[in-house]
């Protein structure tokens, strides 16, 4: 052990030149690397060392989805491992083939073990507790780093981010805080001669995220002038650990979340005005994109939730952001203050298959009984179905809205149970609110005995309008 703690020595000894520190992760922040890298060498080394060649599929997915798309996203490569098969194990696809994915108990002892998770943590706890399986771990991580080495070439940072270091390099000191192991870090930062910039390049041989940024910057800087900048929850975990700051790198918007850094994040963290709602909001629209449950079991608990839990409206929100932030007239529909509900309307739709409902179980068409007034749209379910109301609220110009709103909801509220109606929706958008003013009439229209709310969400951080969703309870059986 006493090697590791010496590898991590030029964080402990990193003295301050500024009064800012940022800390950087590399794959699939810094640089576009981690799709190659996990595409193309992490899961085909998994499959071939791991007997996985009769569900190379559902391997393919499962490690896809620790690795690249969930919350797990950038964790250390060895519990990522068992988290593969675990997903495997439960799979019934993969039950009916008859295959058992590798239980790992000695792998996941060494997990657990303390010794930094990586092959020389790995060579010394083996000298400790030697075993086939630990040695078949070493061959399979030593296979994907000859297999990064000899697949990742020339493939450059986000742009962006030479021009981001280019302006904090003399505002403050940078390091690299990545799981990755340090030759390939040191390789990639070199290549693309942007090395220069940053005073140290740590990877796992130096400990774990939460020890590079307690021994480079805990008690060094002010808690307020350290930043973490990354791609994954684990990179949020290590800043938050460290009573740091995070800004995110949206997996999917890299482009976007490093141009809005270089404009905006960087001036706004040397100038005191990052803490609070900037980063709040920031993080609210990072935690969105990925999920803690993988897709086929989303859909598995689609089709039975349908029955009996109706929709999910914190993944309805989900899938609407991801919908409209590509679509061409969202910057106008969230610039201007009009009411838009024919264009969020049919915006919906493609949010709602996305969540695995067919098309055809959509309609704009369902009149509510002993009424002439219809629904903006309806979905049929096993349970019955749900309707959604929509309303655009616009600042200076909702006054008629506002005074008919809450007596619409009482009406629709007092439907869900009767006339094959099992759950009432409720999608509004607010336009050039103040957050005290919105969240005071969030309050006072859907009281939480009553409703269940997500929001206020924003589309665009930089646009005025933001949306909420509502739904009255599948079951009232259970109020006083």
């Amino acid at each position: 052990m006493t090697e590791v703690h010496e590898a991590a020595r030029p964080l402990l000894e990193l003295q301050p030149r500024h009064d800012f520190f940022v800390g950087i992760d590399s794959d699939g922040c810094a640089f576009d690397t981690m799709e190659i890298k996990q595409k193309e060498c992490f899961t085909p080394t998994t499959i071939k060392y791991w007997g996985l060649q009769p569900v190379s599929k559902y391997a393919r997915e499962a490690a896809l989805f620790v690795n690249l798309y969930s919350k797990w996203r950038g964790i250390n490569r060895w519990p990522a491992l068992v988290m593969v098969f675990d997903l495997l194990r439960e799979q019934p696809e993969v039950q009916a083939r008859h295959v058992v994915p590798p239980e790992a108990p000695r792998l996941r002892e060494f997990i657990e073990s303390g010794f930094p998770q990586s092959n020389d943590g790995l060579r010394a706890y083996m000298a400790e507790h030697p075993d086939s399986e630990l040695e078949r771990g070493l061959e399979w991580s030593q296979a994907v780093n000859a297999a990064v080495a000899d697949m990742v070439h020339g493939v450059p940072p986000f742009p962006y981010v030479r021009e981001s270091l280019e302006m904090m390099q003399d505002k403050a000191d940078i390091i690299v805080v990545s799981a990755t192991p340090g030759e390939a870090l040191v390789r990639e930062w070199e290549e693309h001669d942007i090395a220069k910039y940053v005073r140290v390049i740590a990877g796992q041989e130096m400990g774990s995220k939460t020890e590079h940024l307690k021994l480079a910057a805990s008690g060094k800087y002010a808690p307020d002038h350290i930043l973490m900048i990354g791609d994954a929850p684990g990179d949020l975990k290590a800043a938050r650990a460290n009573n740091a700051l995070f800004y995110p790198v949206n997996p999917g918007h890299e482009e976007e979340s490093w141009q809005r850094f270089y404009e905006e994040g960087f001036r706004k963290f040397i100038a005191g005005k990052y803490a609070g709602e900037y980063e709040a909001s920031l993080i609210v629209e990072f935690e969105k994109l990925l999920p803690e449950v993988p897709p086929w079991k989303r859909q598995e608990q689609q089709r039975e939730g349908s029955a009996t839990m109706g929709l999910d409206i914190q993944e309805l929100t989900t899938k609407f952001c991801g919908h409209v932030a590509n679509c061409r007239s969202i910057r106008f529909i969230c610039s201007t203050p009009a009411a838009f509900e024919s264009w969020f309307r049919a915006e919906l739709v493609p949010a709602l298959t996305d969540m695995g409902i067919p098309e055809d179980r959509v309609s704009p068409d369902f009149t509510y009984p002993d009424s002439r007034s219809k629904a903006d749209l309806c979905v049929s379910t096993p349970r019955g179905k749900t309707v959604f109301e929509l309303k655009c609220l616009v600042q200076g110009a909702d006054r008629n809205k506002l005074n008919s709103f809450p007596g619409q909801l009482d009406r629709l509220y007092s439907l869900t149970g009767t006339y094959d109606i099992c759950q009432a929706i409720v999608f509004a958008t607010f336009y050039g609110y103040t957050k005290a003013k919105l969240e005071r009439m969030l309050a006072q229209l859907f009281t939480h005995s009553r409703w269940q709310l997500v929001g206020p969400t924003p589309i665009l951080l930089d646009a005025p309008l933001k949306f909420a969703i509502a739904s009255a309870p599948i079951s009232k059986g259970n109020e006083s």
